[in-house]
């Protein structure tokens, strides 16, 4: 099991209960989110989160590179617990235009995802969960995330 503290904090969306909020406290270029132990890697067979990135950018009227960022997502499921083999339906359409490239992380070796359809399947990997690295270079400041879990 992955042992990556999360940098952030989780909160149901105050907009919508069928979306649930991550939001990172610090400016730091590298972000984790570990859903292990919450209500989502308990309960949930799918999952809608928004990544609310921090980034200041203090010079008005003018276009500022931002520092690229990553956030490492680690998704675990109710069959997490029970040890059992899964996929995710990673909804890649809202992605394409904010992340920059995505990859999974299995073994400590990342893997591109492919941005090119509008859905991918991802398996877990030993640990049973899936763990996912997103890089934005970009001052946009909501990610969507979508997925699907599939028991196989």
């Amino acid at each position: 099991m992955s042992t990556m503290k999360s940098t952030g904090e989780l909160r149901p969306s105050p907009y919508n209960n069928d979306v649930i909020d991550f939001e990172f406290e610090q400016d730091t270029p590298k972000q984790v989110i570990n859903l292990a132990n919450t209500e989502i890697a308990k309960t949930w067979k799918s999952a809608v989160l928004q990544w609310h990135y921090a980034h200041d950018v203090k010079v008005k009227y003018f276009k500022v590179k931002v520092p690229p960022l990553d956030m490492t997502l680690i998704i675990e499921t109710p069959f997490t617990q029970q040890r059992q083999r899964y996929t995710i339906s990673l909804g890649v359409e809202r992605l394409k235009s904010n992340v920059a490239r995505a990859t999974q992380i299995i073994d400590d070796k990342e893997t591109d995802v492919n941005m090119n359809d509008s859905h991918v399947t991802l398996n877990c990997d030993s640990n049973y969960q899936v763990i996912l690295k997103f890089y934005i270079e970009s001052t946009l400041y909501i990610i969507w995330i979508e997925y699907d879990v599939i028991q196989k």
